[in-house]
């Protein structure tokens, strides 16, 4: 496998998709054991890369964060807003409509590359983007089932993020994958 990364001669396996009901029907794409070792490597660059970048609103697939944290911050954000006297206080609960599938392959390689400079991550990161089947056609899609998809995601959402905190009178909570909360006045 090292030697095939090295030498740009990976390539990625089919996947194994079943679906579950988590409350809605999705269908989860799994790579092969082989493929997720690689997956791992990647991500992890893509994670160093840009964990320094992301706000601290953003909470999903991070090391030491997660939706428990998520709540607890959106709890202390709608105290703090209570206490200085904003009244009345909304939240909007915003989700990314078929998010995963929805991801062109051309902007996060665009994204993905202000940060990484290794040839053989950025082959990787192809290989495993052009692996990707969506329903939206080639070029297009990440699988769902997976952290390292929520690692790209996260760079792929920290525009968002920061969009929202530009905005006046609203401030983002937190993020989770691809649902984020805003509250304001």
């Amino acid at each position: 496998l090292r030697t095939e990364l090295a030498g740009g001669g990976w390539r990625h396996s089919p996947y194994r998709q079943f679906f579950v009901c988590d409350p809605k029907p999705r269908c989860i794409t799994a790579a092969a054991v082989r493929d997720r070792v690689v997956h791992q490597i990647v991500f992890e660059e893509v994670e160093k890369a840009f964990e320094r970048t992301f706000l601290s609103c953003s909470f999903s697939a991070r090391k030491g964060r997660g939706v428990h944290l998520a709540l607890d911050h959106v709890e202390k954000g709608i105290q703090r807003l209570r206490r200085n006297g904003v009244w009345p206080l909304w939240t909007i609960k915003a989700d990314v409509r078929k998010f995963y599938d929805s991801i062109d392959h051309a902007i996060l390689l665009k994204l993905l590359t202000r940060r990484l400079t290794d040839a053989s991550t950025l082959r990787a990161i192809g290989t495993i983007l052009n692996s990707t089947n969506s329903v939206r056609g080639p070029g297009q899609g990440l699988p769902i089932g997976n952290t390292r998809s929520r690692v790209v995601a996260n760079a792929h959402l920290q525009e968002l993020d920061r969009s929202d905190t530009t905005t006046p009178r609203v401030s983002p909570a937190s993020r989770s994958a691809h649902t984020s909360p805003l509250h304001g006045t």
